[in-house]
This record gives structure tokens, sequence and C-alpha cells, in this order.
């Protein structure tokens, strides 16, 4: 009797400190999602077991902007397939797709978004131009392309304005430049 209460108790507090556990991680995917920290908002997002429709939102959103995007169409996917979808989901889901290389696909989605959102130019445009993307992948022989002598392996530098003057900030280990 006492080992059944014992295990009974240990059971329910299991449960009580993963049930406690969700929000808090709900919570942390939502703030790093609205400061942009799409990565952290991933991580947090992807250890939450019943996800939301905005949860998925977001992640198939913060899978596209840091260029995951197998990852970004599979919930894509699945918002799309589901009673939950805007349209804006399905210009997005076929929007991944196009960049997927699945052109056909892309372009059926394409066509429901435009038929929900018919005075959206964006649909319009895609509809219109059936192919597009798949031309643009096409190298038409107008343009070379090669690497300079001068590049390095590492991220060199950028340029920025600040004060009213141009600012160039170096960043690279294999050639240090130090100012004078």
């Amino acid at each position: 009797m006492k080992n059944k209460l014992i295990i009974t108790i240990s059971i329910l507090f299991a449960f009580t400190i993963i049930s406690t556990g969700q929000p808090a991680k709900v919570k942390k995917g939502e703030k790093f999602y609205d400061y942009y920290s799409y990565s952290k908002s991933i991580e947090k997002y992807e250890e939450i077991s019943d996800k939301t429709p905005e949860m998925k939102r977001q992640l198939a959103d913060s899978y596209f902007r840091i260029g995951e995007y197998k990852n970004s169409e599979k919930y894509y996917a699945e918002i799309v397939n589901s009673e939950d979808k805007t349209a804006e989901d399905i210009y997005n889901y076929a929007y991944v797709l196009a960049i997927n290389e699945k052109y056909e696909e892309s372009e059926k989605w394409m066509q429901k978004y435009n038929s929900m959102e018919p005075s959206d130019t964006r649909g319009k445009l895609y509809v219109e131009n059936k192919g597009f993307f798949k031309e643009l992948q096409k190298d038409k022989g107008n343009f070379t392309i090669k690497n300079l002598e001068m590049n390095s392996a590492d991220e060199d530098f950028g340029a920025s304005y600040f004060k009213n003057q141009v600012v160039f900030t170096y960043y690279g280990a294999s050639n240090p430049v130090h100012p004078k």
C-alpha cells in the first residue's frame, strides 16, 4: 500500500513538472520570436509536444528566416492542411515550396491563394507568370562569378555610416588589421 502511494505521488509530481514546464517554454519561445532570436525560438518551440497553430506559424517563419527551408515547408504544410489556415499561410507555403524547387506544387498553392485573395498583386503576378521561379534558376550566361585574390575565407569587412562618415568594420582572424 505504501509503495502504491509513493508511486502515485511520484507520477503526479512528474506530471506537475511537465505541465508547468510547457507554458514557460511557450512564453520563452514567443519572447525569442518577438526579439527576432529565431534559433532560440525554434529551440523552445521544438521542445513542446502539443504545438498550437500559432506556434507552428512562428516555427515555420523562424526556420524560413534562418534559411532552413525544408523545416519551414514541413510546418507550413501542417498549417495549410488544417482548419486554422489563413490566406497568408497558403502564400508562405507556396513561396517556400518554390524555394525548395517544388514548382508545380507551389503553383497549385499559389492558385489557391490567388482565389482567396484576388486583389493581392503577389498572387496575381505569380499566377500570371507561371514558371517564373524555375526560369530564374537557369543560368543564362549573363554573369561570371569569380573569387578575387583579395578575398579570404573570413568575413572581411562591412561598411556603415556613422556621424556623417563611412566606417569600416573588419572581421577576420587570418589577416588582422590594427588601426593607427
